[in-house]
């Protein structure tokens, strides 16, 4: 089973950041097609994100955990 991708950007304290998160999944989409599943750990983001999946029928489906991020907290904490 494979990942999408995990990238970041860093925001400027006027900018919002839930926009940003849109266009990067609207970047993405353009990119590399329509996934058939996104998934999200935190209610904002699933709002965030709510109309363009259903507007482009990707499932939006919330969980507890993104065994992918932890993956990548976790290497992250090994350089501390």
């Amino acid at each position: 089973m494979g990942y999408g991708y995990i990238s970041f950007e860093m925001n400027e304290p006027e900018e919002d950041s839930l926009v940003i998160l849109a266009n990067s999944l609207i970047d993405f989409i353009f990119k590399y097609g329509l996934p058939r599943e996104i998934r999200v750990s935190n209610m904002i983001v699933e709002a965030a994100l709510e109309q363009i999946c259903e507007i482009c029928e990707i499932k939006l489906r919330k969980v507890k955990r993104l065994h992918a991020m932890d993956d990548f907290l976790n290497s992250m904490r090994k350089f501390n």
